[in-house]
């Protein structure tokens, strides 16, 4: 079995400022978070009320809940040591 490889991006076309000589200047990003999540977030609470209402398991699991917060220390240590980190670099 191969490992899992994650690789995490984001829009290039935001990622610069251009200062002028007296005003400095940014492109405003497509849209905002909670715009962009809006639907998601309300799945998520929707399906949360219905497995406390129902007595049932959730969809995403405390293994689920680890694996994200692994992925965001490996993409927090690849920031700053700027080189592609693996999920093999960070613990369990």
């Amino acid at each position: 079995m191969h490992p899992v490889k994650y690789q995490v991006g984001f829009n290039r076309r935001f990622d610069h400022n251009f200062a002028a000589v007296r005003n400095a200047v940014a492109e405003k990003p497509l849209y905002f978070f909670l715009e962009r999540y809006t639907q998601a977030y309300a799945g998520e609470i929707k399906s949360f009320v219905q497995v406390i209402e129902q007595d049932g398991d959730t969809a995403v699991g405390i293994i689920d809940g680890l694996e994200s917060v692994r992925m965001g220390l490996a993409a927090k240590k690849s920031l700053a040591e700027h080189r592609p980190v693996g999920l093999s670099e960070i613990g369990s």
